[in-house]
């Protein structure tokens, strides 16, 4: 039973994520990880999140809180030929947030890329809070996510990669907390997985 789980999760994306483990980590570590991810869940997921995740109902009163310390937060994502459906997926998680005080700030290092460019003029076009930062060359992520940095004017900044989704109430509940207690500095964020298989 346990296999048959670990067979299931083998999609190309998990296979290239396991490799570059390997690589980057060496087999011991390699191994420890995947050990854990054979392991059985305590608590089944489903349940869980459905327990926890916000509402509608609760999106919608986040949405009419009338904040009286309303920082803005600024999302920045280095990007480099991102496929269509992970780049747009990422903007709309932002799009879809119950706090509207942000920007999203993408450091677009695949000038000749031109689905992205043709994307990213989309966006920026309809919501003045997407900015598309063009970075001549690749020059590597920490390069790429510094040039994007730059031209960030938020109050915080928070960091993804351009594969990455932002839960619809994830920037409230930083700012609800910012409310309470301006003088926090930094926040520690968890991340979740989801499925890669593009078909669905």
């Amino acid at each position: 039973m346990k296999w048959l789980r670990f067979i299931r999760k083998l999609k190309p994306y998990n296979i290239q994520k396991g490799l570059r483990y390997l690589k980057h980590y060496g087999p011991k570590e390699f191994l420890i990880r995947l050990s854990e991810r054979m392991e059985p869940e305590e608590v089944p997921y489903g349940p869980w999140r459905e327990q926890y995740c916000a509402k509608e109902e609760d999106l919608a009163r986040q949405k009419n809180h009338k904040f009286s310390y309303c920082p803005k937060i600024s999302v920045v994502v280095p990007a480099y030929r991102t496929p269509e459906i992970f780049l747009r997926q990422m903007i709309e998680s932002l799009e879809k947030q119950s706090y509207e005080n942000w920007e999203l700030v993408i450091g677009n290092a695949s000038p000749e890329d031109e689905t992205m460019a043709r994307i990213l003029k989309e966006y920026t076009g309809k919501d003045p809070r997407v900015k598309n930062v063009p970075i001549p060359e690749n020059i590597g992520i920490a390069e790429n996510t510094n040039a994007a940095l730059a031209a960030a004017a938020g109050n915080f900044v928070g960091f993804m990669d351009h594969d990455d989704l932002l839960a619809p109430d994830a920037l409230f509940e930083i700012a609800i907390r910012l409310e309470k207690d301006p003088s926090i500095d930094a926040f520690y964020t968890d991340e979740d997985k989801v499925r890669t298989d593009l078909s669905e």
